[in-house]
């Protein structure tokens, strides 16, 4: 669940990361993979980012700088 930040931009920064980490595992649960997402080895786990990604361009959203880094993070992933 996301905490209720202080100010709206780090609302919607928490509800973005939110809604990329549902994303991506929706993303990883229809590829076929078993693992959680921080358990995914870093091919499968490329696979995933290009799915999101595709989600992000469907519903016209532009991909920030750092956006995948900062997923990553979310999820429990090392940050490459």
């Amino acid at each position: 669940m996301v905490q209720a930040p202080g100010n709206f931009k780090e609302f919607f920064d928490a509800y973005v990361l939110e809604e990329w980490a549902v994303s991506a595992a929706g993303s990883s649960r229809n590829l076929g993979y078993e693992h959680t997402l921080p358990a995914l080895s870093p091919e499968h786990w490329q696979m995933v980012l290009t799915s999101v990604t595709a989600r992000m361009q469907m519903r016209g959203t532009l991909p920030s700088p750092g956006w995948k880094t900062a997923l990553a993070q979310h999820v429990g992933r090392p940050a490459n």
